[in-house]
């Protein structure tokens, strides 16, 4: 496992442990944090199989010869496809998140809110951008289907 699926994976299962704490929370806390987490979770899954595999692409494509599989083709169709309804997860989470804050603004719910808002922004201004552009670069590369290196002409 790299240091960048390291990270992402230990702040997905950081965020999952605390989502699913607060989902236990009686009330209707807890029924928005359930809601809350049915959504991350199926957000997570579509990160695992279309996110880390172009990220990976990404960074391999700048450090050695890399091959466009058929998977990594699939990722990054996979990825544009989802694109958007990724982004309508993190709205659809926000909006959660804004009917959560005036019914618990306990330090510890505010403290969560705060970290999930860091999490989807970080998503959407720096790994989204970046996993699409490693779609477009795997996908443009598939008429060659071969090794090239980062920066020379196909």
């Amino acid at each position: 496992m790299t240091q960048r699926e390291s990270f992402l994976n230990e702040e997905h299962t950081e965020l999952l442990a605390e989502i699913s704490e607060m989902s236990a929370t009686p009330g209707e806390t807890g029924k928005l944090f359930t809601e809350l987490l049915n959504i991350f979770s199926a957000h997570l899954d579509r990160e695992e199989e279309t996110v880390l595999p172009l990220l990976g692409y990404l960074r391999d494509s700048v450090e050695s010869l890399v091959e466009v599989s058929d998977s990594l083709f699939k990722a990054g169709k996979d990825f544009r496809t989802e694109y958007e309804t990724m982004e309508n997860e993190h709205n659809a989470m926000d909006n959660i998140m804004k009917t959560i804050e005036p019914n618990d603004a306990s330090g510890k719910v505010m403290e969560l809110i705060r970290h999930i808002r860091h999490h989807v922004m970080l998503e959407s201004e720096i790994i989204y951008p970046a996993t699409m552009t490693a779609a477009n670069i795997v996908i443009s590369r598939t008429g060659a289907k071969g090794k090239w290196r980062s920066g020379t002409e196909l």
